[in-house]
């Protein structure tokens, strides 16, 4: 087939033949029809046995809420669904200590152990607790189905010292 000169730009038909090869082109009806704003396939079912919904209890500012987790993820990726104040800037790779909370004493022995990164960083931040955690490093399982976790007051970042803290608050 020969090309289309570079000022006129091909049919919808040429097009059709090109994407096809010989022969008719796909019904005009349904091509019409095609709705760019939809997903060409729908999402996959997760595979598996559905998730199991686990509650949490979170402390912030002085009052308490539950929030939902499920079995197998993250307490951070609950905590985010929730909207906690939690700023994960490693986005929860155990590196920035932005998705440190405290658990309940009676907690502490039930969670995932801590690893050596997590405690590692747990040793640079300001404040330090023997019952801090970061919440990117604690999977939701039955055996914590219950868990109480209180959120922090975060300090501005050393860098940010000097800002307003409704300005690090509103991202700007």
């Amino acid at each position: 087939m020969a090309a289309a000169p570079n000022n006129v730009t091909p049919s919808r038909d040429a097009m059709d033949r090109n994407l096809h090869g010989p022969g008719p082109a796909p019904p005009k009806q349904n091509r019409d029809k095609l709705n760019m704003d939809e997903p060409a396939i729908e999402p996959a079912e997760p595979e598996g046995p559905p998730r199991t919904p686990l509650a949490v209890t979170l402390s912030e500012g002085g009052l308490s809420r539950r929030i939902d987790g499920f079995d197998g993820e993250r307490l951070l990726d609950a905590l985010l669904r929730a909207k906690a104040a939690v700023m994960p800037l490693c986005n929860g790779r155990a590196c920035c200590g932005g998705c440190r909370i405290r658990i309940e004493k009676s907690w502490r022995d039930r969670v995932t152990p801590s690893g050596r990164g997590e405690r590692s960083v747990l040793r640079y931040i300001d404040d330090p607790h023997e019952d801090d955690r970061l919440s990117c490093q604690i999977a939701l399982s039955a055996e914590v189905e219950g868990l109480v976790v209180r959120t922090l007051e975060r300090q501005p970042a050393p860098a940010q010292a000097g800002a307003d803290a409704e300005e690090i608050n509103a991202g700007k």
